[in-house]
């Protein structure tokens, strides 16, 4: 084997060698692999997008909603709660992922903590990367409010959006986002929320009629 290639194969296992197994996913092991078995030209390709992919594994994993409801008429609102560091601004709730927990579970714990709101989760609405973390959010169709919850002492506060689409939405939904926070992260989730209305509003009504259509099913069992 050439000398740059043996330099090119040691470098990939020292690299693969350096990480801990929990960020050494199925990916990055590729690509080390590709690294060990292509030379040094490879390696110069490689290396940025591995690294990349490293820098991204550690990042804290988080999950949150952007909890709504809709109306008759296609209206929509959504939920917000008090941040804890900055009590003049307003946030989505979100947080860590526990160990063995699932996106989808930890977005709806975090939410019932932080908001006392359940309900059925909807459309995954993408993912939010600042330097510390990742954040994947979804939709919360609300379908019960708790008084009583982890973080009770957060204010939460419901605000009309209106109907996707029309002027009234623009402007209510301005209004909306002056009391949340600056941060990138929170901006970037309500734009997700604009971005979807008019899908998160057809989502809520199939529920409801998949509700209705249950409700019904169970009534006939009944009889």
């Amino acid at each position: 084997m050439p000398a740059i290639q043996v330099l090119s194969a040691a470098a990939a296992a020292l690299l693969a060698a350096s990480l801990a197994p929990r960020d050494a996913d199925h990916t990055l092991r590729l690509l080390l692999a590709m690294i060990a078995c292509t030379g040094a030209l490879a390696l110069s390709r490689w290396v940025p997008l591995c690294m990349q992919q490293l820098r991204r594994s550690r990042l804290r994993r988080r999950a949150g909603c952007v909890p709504v409801r809709a109306a008759p008429g296609g209206s929509l609102d959504v939920l917000l709660v008090r941040s804890r560091k900055h009590p003049a601004h307003f946030i989505f709730p979100a947080g860590g992922v526990e160990r063995g927990e699932g996106m989808a579970d930890a977005a709806a714990r975090e939410t019932h903590e932080e908001a006392g709101v359940a309900g059925s989760l909807g459309r995954y609405l993408g993912e939010l990367v600042d330097d510390k973390s990742r954040t994947a959010m979804f939709a919360l169709h609300v379908e019960r409010e708790d008084a009583a919850f982890q973080e009770v002492w957060r204010e939460r506060k419901w605000y009309h959006l209106g109907v996707p689409g029309t002027a009234a939405f623009v402007q209510l939904s301005s209004k909306a986002r002056a009391v949340l926070s600056p941060k990138q992260t929170h901006q970037a989730a309500f734009e997700m929320l604009i971005a979807h209305a008019a899908d998160i509003v057809g989502e809520h009504e199939k529920l409801e009629q998949a509700a209705r259509s249950s409700g019904g099913a169970c009534a006939r069992k009944r009889r």
